[in-house]
């Protein structure tokens, strides 16, 4: 393990990869080999950090939640520290957003949706404080917007809808916020028209709430709107669900 600490930039060498997915073979990241993990990821390069955290959360095989969201705290305090990225240090919305794929990873052992969700909970004050860079908050956002969509669950895609109108009535309006939220309400027109009932029905009830928070907006970037079809598609679905623009 010591033999980790030479590699300098982790992504120049398979080997470190290598060493981490061993880490892994017999389905648990022990302590001594944790503490050696997470001297590495202090060295990773920007871009490359979610993979290295998928392994080292040990994600496809932990049966622990709580020693994973233990384990993602100690990450964030190195990231908080800016202590992980090289030749500059990762930005800590970035590495939020890097955390939040690694625990919904499509072969993860534990309920990773819901994982996700705590750990976002516990860290979105980075998310919206007003220094963080903007596409990195928006990305976060896309994260949660696709999650939502994705779920086929409806009581855990409601979850992810709180986060989502928690989201857009945190972060300040601007033309980027403008744009994410006319996206995601026409992926939700459009969701709703072909999902079965029930389903259709939480879209339009989790649609009523998001207007009650922020009509204002919503209304704004629907008059907005360029293009006329999908201008009179948003009108018709904020008279349909009784949501009036005054």
């Amino acid at each position: 393990m010591d033999s980790l600490k030479k590699f300098q930039n982790p992504d120049e060498n398979y080997r470190v990869l290598d060493s981490l997915r061993y880490f892994q073979l017999d389905k648990r990241i022990d302590e001594e080999e944790w503490l050696s993990g997470k001297d590495v990821i202090q060295r990773v390069p920007v871009g490359g950090l979610t993979r290295y955290i998928v392994y080292l959360l040990n994600i496809q095989s932990e049966t622990n939640k709580q020693l994973i969201l233990k384990r993602a705290d100690e990450i964030m305090e190195l990231g908080i520290q800016k202590k992980i990225g090289r030749p500059v240090a990762i930005r800590k919305e970035e590495i939020v957003l890097s955390i939040l794929y690694a625990l919904q990873d499509s072969k993860a052992f534990l309920d990773s949706d819901l994982t996700a969700l705590v750990f976002f909970d516990k860290y979105k004050n980075i998310v919206f404080d007003t220094s963080a860079e903007t596409n990195k908050v928006f990305s976060i956002f896309d994260f949660l917007s696709n999650h939502y969509f994705k779920e086929t669950n409806e009581n855990k895609k409601e979850m992810i809808f709180l986060r989502i109108q928690d989201f857009l009535s945190s972060v300040n309006i601007s033309e980027q916020k403008e744009k994410k939220l006319d996206d995601f309400l026409g992926k939700l027109i459009s969701a709703a028209g072909r999902s079965k009932t029930s389903e259709a029905t939480l879209y339009k009830t989790n649609f009523k709430s998001l207007f009650q928070s922020l009509s204002k907006e919503i209304c704004v970037v629907v008059d907005k709107n360029p293009y006329p079809a999908q201008k009179t598609s948003r009108i018709k679905f904020l008279s349909e669900n009784e949501c009036i623009c005054k």
